[in-house]
């Protein structure tokens, strides 16, 4: 009974930070909001995670796992074209990072940090050239007779045009005057922009 209260408490925990680090940001959350929040007190969630920063990092971890697992399965779907695998693809991170908007810079400080520990934890062995996305993109490729372009320029630009609004959204916001709710509708937008623009690259 108690492991089962324990385990209760714990994910009520996860699930109020999850939420105010999507609303607030890291900075702008304390351990004593989530406690208040989750109805438990701070020495409860210090119990559990021990700091605020071990909880955040909990919290991306179990986020990019399902994300990586959600991603992989998407590159290696041979039931689905290359078109509609592109608009998969972008439609999965943009949602992802709209939950998340602090996993890209979450991602860059552990790949400083601990590139080969989080590199191999999450990708798993997955090599983009053996992927069925990669395959598709080259033959693709070849079929308009574009064999100068590597596949990769390809990737890079799909990853680029999605994760670098998030990167540098505070920036975008003030340079544009733009309020929350026109960015997040901006970032809708282009979940159709990007497999156009990407379409036409490859075409």
């Amino acid at each position: 009974m108690k492991q089962e209260k324990d385990k209760k408490t714990e994910d009520k925990i996860k699930q109020v930070a999850r939420m105010m680090f999507i609303q607030k940001g890291f900075t702008g959350t304390t351990t004593r909001e989530i406690a208040t929040e989750a109805g438990t007190n701070l020495a409860l969630v210090n119990y559990y995670f021990r700091s605020k920063e071990q909880l955040f990092k909990q919290i991306m971890l179990e986020s990019l796992h399902e994300f990586f697992e959600s991603v992989v399965d998407i590159l290696n779907d041979s039931h689905t074209s290359l078109e509609i695998k592109l608009e998969r693809l972008v439609e999965r991170y943009i949602n992802q990072l709209n939950q998340h908007p602090d996993i890209p810079m979450f991602i860059l400080s552990e790949i400083r940090s601990n590139p080969e520990i989080f590199l191999n934890e999450f990708l798993k062995g997955t090599k983009l050239r053996q992927t069925v996305l990669f395959n598709q993109l080259t033959a693709h490729l070849q079929e308009k007779q574009k064999l100068n372009i590597n596949p990769i320029h390809i990737m890079m630009n799909v990853l680029s045009m999605t994760l670098f609004p998030f990167i540098v959204k505070p920036m975008i916001c003030h340079v544009t005057e733009m309020p929350e709710d026109e960015y997040r509708a901006l970032m809708l937008e282009r979940k159709k922009l990007i497999p156009m623009w990407v379409k036409q690259m490859v075409n």
